[in-house]
């Protein structure tokens, strides 16, 4: 009994003090005059704030139902699997292009070691010889070039040889005519042989391939990379300028440079070729007569 009253004493105080109306007024400091005068008790400020709370419940729906945001909030499972999986295509990509471009530019400057190789055992088709143990860097980088190289070979319009031949079978257009000043020499990095030719002359791509760099750097100036069928590369090297850009597709013949004298390793005008058959520079008058 003593219980039942206590508890319905406490639900009487507790609705008498929510009924209790409280003043708040607003006074001027200095003269003490009142400015405005607000009248309320508990109750009233828990409905307004009850009310407002359900308003903003209301308005967060509607803007939910109503506009693109419940797209981005209720995004469905396979689309977030989706972009997920775009996402990190888009990373391997990009590692992928950062490895190519780090060899490319290896290979420009004449950064590798083959020390010990000969072009000899490149020529065989058949020669189960392990030429250089290749890193995991290495080995992700010609399967993503070989994957890029088969992708734009497929949709380009210039037909080139379909059967792998070696080297020797291969008939190249000679990129310039003129004197060899000096050969190609593995034992002192120098990976391909210089002609002297005359001011002007055009360099010619020596089979049909597509451009895969066309820049100018430091070392070898203006530069130009061509990527052939079978994992073969020339580089044409010191241009005065360069007549094509990456990604175009040239014939046997047709001029893609024009013969100079740029980058801190050359010495006078001429060319610098280099000629690379799967990772591995072999001596182009093997292959080329220059004269």
């Amino acid at each position: 009994m003593g219980d039942k009253q206590d508890e319905l004493g406490w639900k009487q105080a507790l609705k008498k003090r929510l009924n209790t109306n409280y003043r708040v007024v607003v006074m001027n400091d200095d003269t003490y005059e009142e400015v405005q005068t607000y009248h309320s008790n508990f109750f009233k400020i828990g409905s307004i704030f009850t009310l407002s709370i359900l308003s903003i419940a209301l308005l967060t729906g509607v803007l939910l139902l109503l506009t693109p945001i419940r797209h981005l909030i209720f995004r469905g499972e396979k689309e977030n699997i989706a972009l997920e999986r775009k996402v990190e295509d888009l990373e391997n990509e990009l590692q992928a292009q950062q490895l190519w471009t780090e060899n490319i530019r290896k290979v420009l400057v004449g950064d590798v070691d083959t020390v010990g190789t000969g072009h000899n055992e490149v020529l065989e088709p058949d020669s189960t010889k392990v030429l250089a143990e290749r890193s995991e860097i290495d080995e992700k980088f010609r399967q993503s070039l070989e994957v890029e190289q088969q992708e734009n070979i497929n949709t380009a319009s210039i037909n080139l040889p379909r059967a792998e031949l070696p080297l020797g079978q291969r008939f190249f257009s000679p990129p310039v005519s003129g004197d060899i000043s000096k050969k190609y020499n593995s034992s002192e990095k120098h990976f391909g042989v210089d002609i002297i030719a005359p001011k002007n002359t055009a360099i010619k791509s020596a089979l049909d391939g597509y451009v895969i760099s066309a820049d100018w750097n430091l070392e070898t100036g203006n530069t130009i990379a061509i990527q052939h069928r079978d994992n073969v590369i020339t580089f044409y090297k010191h241009n005065s300028a360069l007549l094509k850009k990456a990604g175009d597709m040239v014939k046997a013949g047709e001029a893609i440079a024009i013969i100079g004298n740029t980058g801190d390793h050359s010495t006078g005008p001429h060319l610098h070729f280099e000629l690379w058959h799967k990772g591995i520079p072999v001596d182009p008058m093997d292959f080329i007569n220059f004269n």
